[in-house]
């Protein structure tokens, strides 16, 4: 399912939790997090971080916690159930989210919502886009009561390179592109 988030209308659903520090890593903050095999970043992400994508992050006493990977204008196959999307510079997709071992249970990712919805609509970031396996039934109720619109199915069949079968009408309307990487 192709779903849509109008930030600004949101709901707000959770706390934040007051030990951590919220906020997008540089560049430089990435390679030096990278180091550290227990926090699942290479030192080739802070590239991506350089070229556009966004990383926000929760920090304990500055030290990485959790964070997630935003792309802004376009993502890649393998970051986006195997199909290259583009989508409007208004536009954030979410992928690669991660906690560190000794946070997980903590409902991290749930307490960055807010925060990441701040950040991004301070950047000038309206609406977030998700794609969601139709058969994930708990991300559907979640993605829904969230606030996001439906947009339709998009439909593929293979693996590696996926040949799209179907790509949904709404998707189209508001400027998601299927099969293509701008930039």
């Amino acid at each position: 399912r192709v779903r849509l988030l109008e930030l600004a209308r949101m709901t707000r659903e959770s706390a934040r939790d007051a030990r951590f520090e919220s906020r997008f890593l540089t560049p430089a903050e990435i390679r030096a997090f990278a180091a550290d095999p227990a926090n699942d970043l290479s030192a080739r992400a802070a590239e991506r971080a350089e070229h556009g994508h966004l990383c926000f992050a929760a920090l304990l006493d500055g030290r990485l916690a959790a964070y997630s990977w935003y792309a802004i204008g376009s993502v890649e196959p393998q970051h986006s159930a195997g199909v290259a999307l583009a989508f409007p510079a208004d536009t954030a997709y979410a992928y690669k989210s991660y906690t560190r071992p000794e946070h997980r249970g903590l409902h991290l990712h749930g307490r960055l919502k807010q925060p990441v919805v701040e950040a991004l609509l301070a950047r000038g970031v309206r609406r977030r886009l998700g794609l969601i396996e139709w058969t994930n039934w708990a991300s559907l109720r979640t993605t829904t009561r969230s606030g996001y619109r439906d947009l339709g199915l998009l439909v593929t069949a293979g693996h590696g390179r996926r040949h799209i079968l179907a790509k949904p009408a709404a998707a189209l309307r508001e400027g998601i592109r299927f099969g293509e990487v701008s930039g």
